[in-house]
């Protein structure tokens, strides 16, 4: 028995980005319905066109266009060609406006080095890179990718959709990072509906929809955010991406401890923590394993919560993760606190509210000095919690949400000059700080 002739890269990139002739084309699809091989090689070029940012499909492409120069695809070679060039002249001409100012004066929209689908892509980039350390500078940048990517996909002049839909996607991410859910959820429905345009962009799907239920369960909305976590999870394990596959379970088991189901919060963490330690990823190991010690002391559990506290302290230690090894030893004070055991309470978190403002971490820093005033007072300990609650800081990305703060800080601060803060009230302030990103248009209600 013969094996069948497959068919040559050549063939296969005409076939995907060229127009081949009748006979050809006939030639082609009658193989690919029998040849699982061809076919899976056909679908890396797709996924090269769309996803060109992802490593997975350079190395595909490098394995479709190697071999002597003879059979690499004239029409494949020019769209290279082509990406590189708008890349480079991207690149060059966003070098020089590199700051919010210089970005806000540039009109990149009528500059012609951003009027491409590779220019798209670079701003998507920027405004991926840039949405930790300066979310107002990766918004804009974000919106400037949408306007332009829209632009071309209106002129017929854009590569792929799903350009379109990153740049919505990014923007999304961004606006969720600084507490503006309604803004991004409807980009995401925007990136959902350009996603939805690409043929190979499932992946990209599964990361919108892990991103919407965060969003979800920030906004008090965890019911809704369960099936889209449990969607982007299968997703992701379709395309053996194990470290997005646990991610999105460890949103599950967030919602889960959202929605006060605190055993299978943690049954969730601890799973995900068996698998980070088969696929030896630490970091998510250490994250499973907080989130199970977390649900484990509001079960009061405690004997269950040190364990991976202190396990997930050593992780992120090794790691060099220098506040999140501070958060576990927050976590292991509050165990203390909650045990009776006071005076190691107090020690634990005055260490920890110090390394956090050493490491200019404000708002744990201001969370852990207020819980440890709390405890001061539980101790019996008032002489020094109106100094150490003076000069309290948070810091919020809206003006909406500092506003709302400095309202719960001053009645704060009233109760302290008065006289008459209580641990109870300082509780309640310290929780209402907490989650003024998940309810960022709740008024601060006094304690009756």
């Amino acid at each position: 028995m013969t094996t069948p002739k497959h068919c040559t890269a050549a063939q296969l990139a005409r076939y995907a980005f060229a127009p081949a002739s009748p006979s050809e084309k006939a030639e082609v699809e009658q193989h690919l319905a029998a040849c699982t091989e061809c076919t899976e090689k056909l679908a890396a070029m797709d996924r090269f066109d769309a996803t060109p940012y992802l490593p997975e499909a350079w190395e595909d492409s490098d394995e479709m266009i190697a071999g002597p120069p003879i059979h690499r695809s004239p029409g494949l070679a020019a769209t290279a060609t082509a990406i590189d060039e708008e890349r480079a002249m991207a690149e060059t001409a966003l070098a020089g406006i590199m700051s919010i100012s210089q970005f806000e004066h540039a009109r990149i929209d009528q500059n012609p080095a951003f009027q491409t689908s590779e220019a798209v892509r670079v701003l998507n980039e920027h405004a991926h890179d840039l949405q930790k350390k300066e979310p107002r500078f990766a918004l804009l940048i974000a919106d400037a990718a949408v306007a332009i990517a829209t632009k071309l996909a209106h002129a017929g002049r854009l590569r792929s959709m799903f350009h379109l839909g990153r740049a919505h996607f990014e923007r999304g991410s961004t606006l969720v990072r600084i507490g503006k859910y309604k803004d991004a959820a409807q980009s995401l429905r925007q990136a959902e509906r350009a996603y939805e345009q690409c043929t190979d962009a499932q992946w990209d799907l599964a990361s919108v929809w892990l991103l919407q239920a965060v969003m979800l369960t920030e906004t008090e909305q965890p019911a809704a955010a369960q099936p889209l976590a449990e969607a982007a999870a299968r997703q992701f394990r379709r395309f053996k991406d194990v470290e997005r596959e646990l991610h999105a379970q460890l949103s599950l088991s967030h919602i889960l401890y959202v929605r006060k189901k605190y055993e299978a919060a943690a049954r969730t963490a601890e799973s995900i923590a068996g698998r980070a330690r088969t696929h030896q990823e630490p970091s998510l190991l250490a994250i499973a394993l907080g989130n199970a010690g977390e649900a484990y002391l509001l079960l009061q559990e405690y004997s269950r919560a040190v364990p991976c506290f202190v396990e997930a302290h050593s992780i992120w230690e090794e790691l060099g993760m220098e506040v999140d090894r501070v958060r576990m030893t927050w976590c292991l004070a509050t165990v203390d606190v909650e045990t009776g055991h006071l005076d190691a309470g107090i020690e634990g978190l005055e260490r920890a509210y110090r390394a956090f403002e050493a490491l200019g971490v404000v708002n744990d820093a201001a969370q852990a000095r207020l819980q440890l005033g709390e405890t001061l007072l539980l101790a019996g300990r008032p002489g020094s919690v109106p100094e150490l609650l003076q000069n309290v800081v948070v810091t919020f990305a809206s003006e909406d949400m500092m506003r709302n703060a400095r309202i719960a800080l001053a009645y704060l601060h009233e109760a302290l000059a008065q006289r008459r803060a209580t641990p109870e009230l300082i509780r309640h302030v310290r929780r209402y700080i907490r989650d003024i990103p998940s309810h960022p248009n709740a008024r601060f209600v006094p304690l009756q």
